[in-house]
């Protein structure tokens, strides 16, 4: 009797260990797959987040790139407003210097046997300022001795270039070729006379106000 109550004893301390073992591992399998999981649910969130930033990247670069793109069309457009007013500008300086040239051509072109004296002042009237107009007026009405040798003389432009510039008043100096002929010259006798012009803005236009022979 005691010794089945010692082998049922030794049975019963080995079923024991057992059930121990079994729980232990049982136990350890749980910690080992809830520790899988929380590995798994960890990497899930780090992966969703870094999908995220990524996501919130590509978004952020989008923005940008698209300011950059309208910061760019309005610099372009910005250029381009300031290229066409310097052109503008450019071109409006080029017309008052080819308008200066012909005037100067008109004002020294002239002959003492013009059908109609002083023709050439006469026709800087329309060019001309009310100012420079009294002038001219009052130089047409000085006497022509018809009975004089013929003279007549040809002025030709080369080149003009402003000396002042403004919104309402320019100074321009015109370079000229003359070439005076006489009854008694065979040959023309050549210059070269520089001009002195002013120029004033009446109503959009620009008109002739002042005109000097330069020495």
């Amino acid at each position: 009797m005691i010794k089945f109550l010692k082998i049922s004893s030794i049975s019963l301390i080995s079923l024991l260990i057992l059930t121990a073992f079994g729980c232990k591992e049982q136990t350890d399998s749980q910690v080992d797959n809830n520790t899988v999981q929380s590995n798994i649910d960890s990497t899930e969130q780090i992966i969703y987040s870094q999908t995220e930033v990524e996501n919130n990247t590509e978004e952020t670069i989008d923005e940008i790139e698209q300011n950059n793109s309208n910061n760019n069309e309005e610099d372009k457009s910005d250029i381009e407003n300031e290229k066409d007013t310097n052109d503008s500008n450019s071109d409006d300086e080029t017309l008052l210097l080819e308008k200066a040239e012909k005037l100067a051509e008109i004002f020294g072109t002239f002959t003492n046997k013009d059908k109609e004296a002083y023709k050439n002042l006469k026709d800087l009237k329309q060019y001309s300022t009310a100012k420079l107009n009294l002038w001219i007026d009052g130089k047409s009405k000085a006497p022509i001795d018809n009975q004089a040798a013929f003279y007549g003389v040809t002025v030709s432009a080369l080149s003009s270039v402003f000396l002042e510039q403004g919104n309402s008043k320019n100074k321009i100096l015109v370079t000229t070729k003359k070439e005076e002929i006489t009854s008694v010259s065979n040959t023309p006798k050549i210059s070269y006379k520089v001009l002195l012009m002013f120029f004033e803005k009446s109503e959009d236009i620009w008109k002739l106000s002042e005109i000097y022979w330069q020495e």
